[in-house]
C-alpha cells in the first residue's frame, strides 16, 4: 500500500493529477497512514470540499489540518492548489485535477487515469514507473501484474516508441520472437492485455491508452 507514497515523497515535489476526487481522498489517507507514525503529516484542502470526507484521521498524532509545514521532514498534502505555490522546505504531494497548472520549481508529475470502475493506473511522467491501484472505499491496494503481460506491454510499448504504429500481425511477430511464444499463445496475451486495458485492438492496430 505504501510503495506509491514512497515514491511521490521521495521526489520531494510531486503533482498527481486525477480526475476522480475518490482517488485524491484515498491517495491522501494513504500517504497519512504510511508516514504518520515517523514524521508530520499536513493536509491543506483548498477547495473545502475534501476534508469531510477524512473526519476520521481528526485528532490522530502526526496529522495536521489546513496548516503549513515548517521541517524539511514534513510531507505536505495539498488539494487543488492555486496555480502557484510557495516555496516550503516539505516534501509537497499536490492531488489536482488534469489540465490545471501547477508551478513548482523541480516538479514531478504523475497522471491517473481510471482503467476500469474503482481500479486506476498512476504513471510517473517521464519514467517508466507506473503502478496499478485498486479503490476500495478510501483504500487503494496495489494489483499485481502477471509477469509475461509485463514483458509483452515493455516490448510492445519499445516497438511502438521506436517504429511507430505496429498491426496485431507485427505484435505477434514481435512476442513469438523475443519471449518464445507460439503465434496462439501470442494472440491470446494481446487478448488478455486488451481485456485488461493495457492496450487497444482497432481496425488490426495496437493502440496505448
Amino acid at each position: 500500500m505504501c510503495d506509491v507514497a514512497d515514491k511521490l515523497v521521495a521526489a520531494g515535489k510531486a503533482v498527481v493529477y486525477s480526475d476522480s476526487s475518490s482517488f485524491k481522498l484515498a491517495l491522501a489517507r494513504t500517504i497519512a497512514e504510511c508516514f504518520s507514525n515517523e514524521r508530520k503529516v499536513f493536509i491543506v484542502d483548498y477547495s473545502g470540499s475534501y476534508l469531510r470526507y477524512l473526519d476520521d484521521l481528526y485528532g490522530r498524532e502526526n496529522i495536521l489540518f489546513n496548516e503549513i509545514c515548517g521541517s524539511s521532514s514534513d510531507i505536505l498534502v495539498l488539494f487543488d492548489p492555486p496555480e502557484t505555490i510557495g516555496g516550503t522546505p516539505c516534501s509537497t504531494i499536490v492531488l489536482t485535477t488534469r489540465g490545471k497548472r501547477v508551478r513548482v520549481r523541480g516538479l514531478t508529475k504523475a497522471i491517473v487515469r481510471e482503467i476500469q470502475p474503482n481500479l486506476y493506473e498512476l504513471k510517473i511522467i517521464g519514467s517508466e514507473w507506473k503502478i496499478r491501484l485498486r479503490r476500495e472505499g478510501l483504500v487503494l491496494r496495489p494489483v499485481n501484474v502477471n509477469p509475461v503481460h509485463d514483458s509483452a506491454l515493455r516490448l510492445l510499448t519499445e516497438a511502438m516508441s521506436n517504429f511507430g504504429e505496429i498491426t496485431v500481425r507485427d505484435a505477434v511477430n514481435i512476442l513469438v520472437a523475443n519471449m518464445g511464444l507460439s503465434k496462439g499463445e501470442a494472440r491470446r496475451v494481446l487478448a488478455e492485455l486488451a481485456s485488461r486495458k493495457y492496450i487497444s485492438l482497432k481496425k488490426g492496430k495496437i493502440m496505448l491508452p
